[in-house]
């Protein structure tokens, strides 16, 4: 039987920070369309890089030994939850490997959720375990597996709940394939001694994306925004698309997202947003801005669709005389 292993350890960029009663709730994610830089990964780019696979960036590693990238941001709290997607395309040598790993402060202390996938018969097993600063590796969840016909494509997701001492360690994979198990105690000594999590691989080469970290842990959802720019012919790229999370009053920015978009259909998505509702809005420079309301619950994906009229010239959030005699004095005229 041939296996592949990989581990996890790192990532970035702010995306949502959200009240949760008296705590706030920040979440961090990373699709690497912006490449390494502002993630704050380190690692050897000798088989460390972000890659195009099927018109999405990915993080790849190809590497036969055993290596790891660390991160410098997306600090771990008291509690969190941990995910991140992989695609294992290919495996080396006698001993493949697949597993997520949580990184440890400078004492040597770290953390091994392991999904080991065996390429050939397809088949998963899950091992959670924690290395302390004597050399001795603990087992706080598992083996559980083999499990058959499990998927080389894949979600690892861990949970550490406000007040808990255990771990919830999922998988799930493209298939429709899921297991979730929760740990054995792990005392709270090392708890406070992870730090950034990551990725890790060994004999093998593998994509991964969509990395996220929600600290502190509390229920989320991703919310598809789509936004259609209305009676507009010419270059769309010229006009920047801002669409903002705002709290039901308007008061309060939870989230904002630009993009440039390339027709007059496009999708902005957010990445795990706490459960709520939430006023959206969109605006583009000639267009009037749209709201409206979208409620997030968990584990789902959410969407709103906002419909921006063309024709506010002069950005004053009202299609009036004066827009209409900025359109009069250009009548006829070319260039941009």
């Amino acid at each position: 039987m041939r296996f592949f292993k990989i581990a996890a350890l790192a990532f970035c960029v702010l995306l949502l920070m959200v009240d949760v009663g008296s705590a706030s709730a920040t979440t961090y994610y990373d699709n690497f369309t912006n490449g390494l830089s502002p993630a704050g990964w380190n690692g050897s780019t000798s088989y460390w890089n972000i890659m195009s696979v099927s018109s999405a960036d990915v993080y790849n590693v190809n590497y036969n030994g055993d290596t790891s990238s660390y991160a410098t941001l997306w600090p771990l709290g008291a509690s969190w939850i941990y995910t991140a997607d992989y695609s294992v395309t290919q495996g080396y040598n006698s001993g493949r490997l697949v597993n997520v790993d949580l990184a440890a402060n400078g004492n040597g202390e770290m953390m091994l959720a392991d999904v080991e996938y065996a390429t050939d018969s397809k088949q998963s097993l899950m091992t959670l375990q924690y290395l302390t600063t004597t050399g001795n590796w603990v087992t706080v969840a598992g083996p559980y597996g083999w499990f058959s016909n499990t998927s080389p494509n894949g979600t690892i997701k861990l949970d550490l709940e406000p007040g808990s001492s255990k771990i919830i360690f999922s998988l799930t994979c493209d298939n429709g394939f899921s297991y979730s198990a929760t740990s054995g105690a792990i005392p709270s000594t090392f708890l406070s001694y992870l730090i950034n999590p990551g990725f890790r691989i060994y004999e093998g080469v593998v994509n991964w994306k969509d990395a996220m970290l929600v600290t502190p842990a509390t229920p989320y959802g991703t919310l598809n925004v789509n936004v259609d720019l209305k009676n507009y012919v010419g270059d769309y790229t010229l006009a920047n698309l801002e669409v903002y999370v705002l709290s039901t009053d308007g008061t309060t920015t939870i989230s904002t997202q630009t993009i440039t978009p390339k027709t007059e259909n496009s999708t902005v998505v957010f990445h795990g947003v706490p459960v709520g509702t939430y006023l959206i809005r969109a605006s583009s420079a000639k267009w009037l801005s749209e709201s409206g309301n979208a409620s997030i619950t968990a584990n789902t994906t959410s969407t709103i669709s906002l419909v921006l009229p063309n024709g506010d010239l002069n950005g004053d959030g009202a299609i009036e005389d004066q827009d209409y005699s900025i359109m009069g004095a250009n009548w006829y005229q070319g260039g941009t």
